[in-house]
């Protein structure tokens, strides 16, 4: 093998480490704090178009940690019916 042959390395910033559901969770209900306190200052300010926007993003938001919690009780009901709650 040749020096200019080999693969390069990924640099750390390349790392994307898969999270567990605990921490989609938790980064999902960050969001969601983050988007409640946008659409009420935008609802506050009066910019009604941008507020509705942010209300609709909070509405998926609430839908995705729905279905992350219901993936993630899944993910827990399979480890514990085969003997693991690892």
């Amino acid at each position: 093998m040749q020096p200019d042959d080999r693969v390069p390395l990924p640099s750390p910033e390349d790392d994307h480490d898969v999270l567990t559901f605990r921490e989609a969770g938790d980064r999902l209900q960050d969001e969601i704090g983050r988007e409640e306190q946008r659409a009420l200052a935008l609802a506050q300010a009066g910019d009604d178009d941008a507020a509705d926007v942010s209300r609709r993003r909070l509405d998926q938001l609430r839908t995705a940690a729905l279905r992350q919690d219901t993936a993630r009780r899944a993910a827990h009901d399979r480890s514990a019916f085969f003997g693991s709650t690892q």
